[in-house]
């Protein structure tokens, strides 16, 4: 019996003394874990910080200007109040944004004369900062689509306060953002003032990727023929043999005595030689039977139209396609 009991305390002991390696062992290799976990960590954050990032400004560009501004406001951030202040250093970065002035600015929309920010002793948050285009009238000078991209980062931390990082998360420690300006809109809804058919015979057709039936359905005359699509829009690219006057579009729908299988939205791009598109921006569109003025009256030989939006049916469909312009 004293050596059935010696042997079992003899075990606990051997257990208690392995368990005690292993926790050494285990403390000693998550000494930098625990220190993560005490850290103070030092990041950006939108005010919109619930919508997608990048963050994405988009711009419509009328003969009247342009539809929208950019104005991202944001805070510097810890996890933790802060026991020290914590002195940020910031970089706007706008190469890929050039000449539309892009400023650092407080809350009250003045210009930072320096970019570093604090957070106080106590606090967890900065004042709000902005990221401010100033001249974004230098955008109207091109009349094309335009993506640009710029970025604020931190570059360093000034502090007193032990244990405290910069966010080693690139989407915490930079925050990016896109501006994506229209080409220049010279559509609209309507027929145009000058409203002569251009003559469809020797047109050459090219459908996009995915559309449904032969292309010769849009200029058959035969409104229970139609190229179609179901999920997705489509393009038509029209050769129209030589450069026309064109003065705008009109397409049927199938049903187009409603709007069930109609575009929503559009795009229309000319070109004289095929290898060189200019845009005329995008436009919503309405109705079974659409009618629309090209403003610019392009003189093109080619024209391409790209239906952009569905309609709530899920499939849309054009059963004739016309142009109104001349053959000067």
């Amino acid at each position: 019996m004293t050596m059935k009991y010696s042997y079992h305390n003899l075990t606990v002991a051997a257990l208690a003394f392995v368990g005690l390696l292993l926790f050494a062992s285990c403390h000693s290799d998550d000494s930098a874990v625990e220190d993560e976990w005490t850290a103070t960590y030092v990041y950006l954050q939108r005010l919109d910080y619930l919508t997608p990032s990048p963050k994405t400004f988009r711009i419509d560009h009328t003969s009247e200007g342009l539809s929208a501004g950019v104005d991202m406001p944001f805070v510097v951030k810890t996890q933790k109040a802060t026991s020290k202040d914590v002195h940020v250093n910031l970089e706007l970065r706008d190469a890929k944004a050039p000449n539309i002035g892009l400023q650092l600015q407080d809350k009250a929309g003045h210009r930072l004369t320096s970019s570093q920010v604090t957070i106080k002793a106590g606090q967890q948050s900065s004042d709000t900062l902005r990221i401010v285009a100033t001249n974004l009238d230098a955008l109207k000078t091109n009349e094309q689509k335009m993506d640009l991209t710029f970025d604020v980062a931190i570059t360093s931390i000034e502090t007193s306060q032990t244990n405290t990082h910069i966010s080693p998360r690139a989407t915490m420690n930079n925050l990016a953002a896109k501006i994506e300006k229209g080409a220049m809109q010279n559509m609209r809804m309507g027929i145009p003032e000058e409203n002569q058919m251009l003559d469809r015979t020797g047109w050459v057709i090219t459908l996009g990727a995915g559309a449904e039936n032969s292309a010769a359905n849009l200029v058959d005359g035969n409104y229970w023929s139609d190229v179609a699509r179901s999920g997705s829009g489509f393009s038509i690219t029209i050769d129209l043999g030589a450069e026309k006057t064109i003065n705008g579009i009109n397409t049927t729908s199938w049903g187009y005595s409603s709007n069930r299988y109609a575009p929503q939205e559009i795009e229309v791009s000319v070109s004289k030689d095929n290898a060189t598109w200019k845009s005329l921006g995008t436009l919503p569109t309405t109705g079974g039977n659409q009618h629309i003025t090209l403003l610019s009256h392009p003189k093109a030989r080619y024209l391409k139209y790209n239906i952009l939006k569905m309609p709530a049916s899920g499939r849309v469909s054009i059963v004739e396609f016309n142009l109104y312009g001349t053959d000067d």
